[in-house]
């Protein structure tokens, strides 16, 4: 009886010393280690970064993984992090015969750990709350067509800084690297991270949750892209991102045309011959916006695709006088598709202007131009603007130049003689801030709304406020096309807001 006892304790006491976390806060883990594999140093790490996230469920920890580490299975491997939201794990990169702990100077300069699958059918799938540095999640080898699922059947924060995502196997994958699933909370991060591609028709698929790419440079590896980048099977919500990343390998952004997915190119390298981007085809559908984004060294394209029609930077078509980035005079081209009505109409970016003046009336006028003989009605084009007009709050006043309701007879904008080098009949839309009047100094934020279908319209960008002098006009991410009061020296403000 005694034996027995004593047996069912030693067996309690190694279950309790399983299940104790006995690296908290700094696990080490690195496949060359002869151990005790408890993680604890470098000589009793864990030799897989699997094991060590299911043993060491402490959330917060450091998981400092060796330069050298190799992590290959032949089944698949699901990475799940014990981390929170609060405190998300770390998984770092590390030169193991630096300092323990680690400090800045051991960190892995490129992405020099590998971890992952490599058999067929076995996908690497990440979930939860995790920082990684300098890791390759890698996924399949040869012949096969392995995905890297990251935050793909629950929520999550994983942020992905100079790591390499690799799908290696050559077979062809409409998902090879799936980002979120059905969960609305998952937030995906990579900087400094390219995306390795093993066939060049695979694809990745974003669904639900944010996603943001940035600062990579080569930024699809492995193969030359013969098709898009982002697949068909898009099919959950949650905007993309994507800032400063050199996609100019990339032979087409076109996008799932029934995504709700926004996409948004900032500050990124575009192939010269992209070529138009593919609208949504419902109301919908994905809306893709390229700011300050292109091939050629100039600063001010910006684009944006919608059902509705879509908006491009134009140099050709441009008003004397008008908007001008202090060097290059440009104009927005509008081109309405013939889903644009009056109850759906094309909408521009916003522009922004500075108003200081408070108690009075205030007029802001846009200037464009169209190739028909006489001018647009106010059912074809309008304004629409928002203002201060509470001295109380920040609420915004609505005023729209268009009819008063889709019964109302239309009317002709007016007319006017500005000089442009094409077009046929100027134009000038304006609306007069008046009830209430403006109550608060802020910015005036103006849309143009383009309904007329299958036409196209050019816009001067400039918002002009009688008495207000105007100076250089840009865009601003994420998404404002604004205009600085008070000249080009300054003197004025701008406005930053979303861009819907």
């Amino acid at each position: 009886m005694k034996k027995l006892l004593l047996a069912a304790l030693l067996m309690a006491m190694s279950s309790l010393a399983s299940a104790v976390d006995l690296c908290t806060p700094n696990c080490y883990v690195r496949s060359g280690a002869a151990g005790t594999n408890d993680g604890t140093s470098w000589a009793n790490a864990y030799t897989t970064l699997a094991f060590a996230l299911t043993t060491s469920n402490t959330a917060g920890n450091n998981f400092w993984v060796a330069d050298d580490h190799a992590e290959a299975t032949g089944a698949a491997v699901t990475l799940t992090s014990p981390g929170t939201s609060a405190a998300p794990i770390k998984i770092v990169c590390v030169n193991h015969l630096g300092s323990t702990p680690p400090v800045a100077a051991d960190l892995c300069a490129t992405p020099t750990a590998v971890v992952g699958p490599g058999a067929v059918g076995s996908n690497l799938s990440l979930v939860g709350h995790a920082y990684h540095y300098g890791i390759t999640y890698s996924s399949g080898t040869g012949s096969n067509n392995n995905n890297v699922l990251i935050n793909t059947t629950n929520g999550g924060y994983q942020y992905f800084d100079n790591c390499l995502i690799k799908k290696a196997g050559t077979l062809v994958s409409t998902g090879a690297i799936g980002i979120g699933g059905s969960q609305f909370d998952s937030n995906v991060v990579f900087n400094n991270t390219p995306w390795h591609l093993g066939n060049g028709l695979d694809t990745v698929s974003k669904r639900a949750g944010r996603l943001t790419w940035q600062n990579t440079a080569n930024a699809i590896q492995g193969t030359t892209l013969l098709g898009a980048l982002f697949g068909t099977n898009n099919h959950a919500a949650g905007p993309v991102r994507i800032i400063g990343v050199d996609l100019s390998m990339v032979p087409s952004l076109q996008l799932a045309t029934a995504s709700p997915s926004d996409f948004y190119f900032e500050d990124s390298k575009l192939p010269s011959d992209i070529g138009p981007i593919t609208a949504p085809t419902s109301l919908g559908g994905a809306e893709t916006y390229l700011i300050r984004s292109g091939s050629s060294a100039v600063n001010y394209t910006h684009y944006k695709a919608a059902f509705s029609g879509t908006l491009a930077s134009n140099t050709s078509v441009v008003r004397t006088g008008g908007a001008t980035n202090g060097t290059t005079p440009m104009s927005w081209k509008i081109d309405t598709t013939a889903g644009a009505g009056w109850v759906s109409p094309f909408s521009s970016l916003p522009m922004a202007v500075w108003n200081d003046t408070v108690g009075s009336n205030v007029t802001v006028e846009v200037y464009g131009t169209w190739g028909e003989g006489a001018v647009p009605k106010n059912d074809d084009i309008w304004l629409e603007v928002r203002y201060l007009g509470s001295a109380s709050s920040p609420m915004a006043t609505f005023v729209a130049t268009t009819k008063a309701s889709l019964l109302a007879a239309d009317a002709d904008v007016t007319s006017d003689a500005s000089s442009w080098s094409g077009g046929t009949t100027p134009f000038k839309l304006s609306a007069t801030l008046s009830a209430p009047q403006p109550a608060q100094a802020g910015d005036i934020y103006v849309t143009v709304k383009a309904a007329k279908p299958s036409t196209t319209f050019y816009i001067d960008p400039v918002v002009r406020v009688a008495g207000v002098a105007t100076g250089k006009s840009r865009i601003l991410a994420p998404g404002v096309f604004a205009t600085d009061a008070g000249g080009s020296a300054g003197g004025g403000s701008t406005g930053f807001i979303r861009l819907r």
